[in-house]
């Protein structure tokens, strides 16, 4: 491992050291939390972060893009500044690269010089950061008319509440306390009724959670799975999404009396009686 370490900051360090922060940190969906001293977020080649040492801004994405083309979003063609060139740190490979109205686009070798990053190095005069819009995820219902909420699909609310990468897959963890809930905007074609599941693991028994939309709400008690790592599909129960179009459906504690954590991967509304 720490050879490993050895190998990333003999070509990442120069992105690191001496540098100061941008203007900007970053841009992505992915974003710690203080306190957090976790190594299980799943970052992606959209989550990007950003230093400076004089003109030079370099930009580090926190994985390699499947397509090989790196998307800098804060560097869109804004009419702010100018870019003079682009290089990779630990390449010599001359970088095909534009600066479009969706942002810098930078072609990247075939062969990826680090499992877990890419970092450009960016000369350039008068840059600022391009104003992003968030990007909100809209789930709608599949070919089967299902909804599945996933676990990096939704917006959390709380300090603590966040997603962790447990055997490859997702799930909202760090779920202590009780005031702390996660939502997701969904879109249907149709009002209907909807049969509610999810896959949860816990070590606690009879925590009571709860699912909610519009003026419809159900609550379920959740028994223990045994470990936290041992996920089931728990049946929570029947909910009405009383009208067609965009909606929230929020998951929280029922009461700070009844709540235990759990570890949440998804939660899957199932038309009642078929599409």
């Amino acid at each position: 491992m720490l050879n490993e370490l050895a190998d990333w900051i003999g070509i990442h360090g120069e992105a690191i050291y001496g540098t100061r922060p941008w203007l900007v940190y970053g841009e992505g969906s992915v974003r710690t939390k203080g306190g957090h001293f976790h190594e299980d977020f799943k970052y992606s080649a959209k989550d990007i972060r950003f230093t400076r040492k004089g003109e030079v801004l370099y930009a580090v994405a926190l994985g390699w893009p499947e397509d090989g083309k790196l998307l800098v979003r804060s560097l869109a063609n804004t009419g702010s500044g100018t870019i003079s060139e682009v290089t990779l740190l630990g390449s010599q490979a001359k970088l095909v690269w534009e600066r479009t109205a969706e942002g810098l686009v930078v072609t990247l070798p075939s062969q990826k010089l680090s499992p877990y990053t890419c970092a450009l190095r960016i000369r350039s005069t008068g840059l600022n950061p391009a104003p992003l819009v968030e990007e909100v995820a809209v789930v709608t219902p599949d070919a089967n008319g299902e909804l599945v909420l996933s676990a990096d699909a939704g917006e959390v609310h709380g300090d603590k509440l966040n997603t962790e990468d447990r055997d490859g897959q997702m799930n909202l963890g760090f779920w202590d306390n009780p005031g702390e809930w996660v939502s997701w905007r969904v879109r249907v074609d149709k009002p209907g009724k909807f049969n509610v599941s999810a896959s949860i693991a816990t070590i606690n028994s009879s925590t009571e959670l709860v699912v909610e939309s519009g003026g419809t709400r159900l609550t379920k008690k959740i028994d223990g799975t045994g470990d936290w790592a041992r996920f089931k599909i728990v049946d929570l129960g029947q909910i009405e999404l009383q009208q067609a179009g965009g909606q929230m459906i929020n998951v929280r504690p029922k009461d700070a009396e009844s709540w235990k954590p759990i570890n949440l991967r998804f939660v899957k509304l199932t038309p009642a009686g078929g599409r």
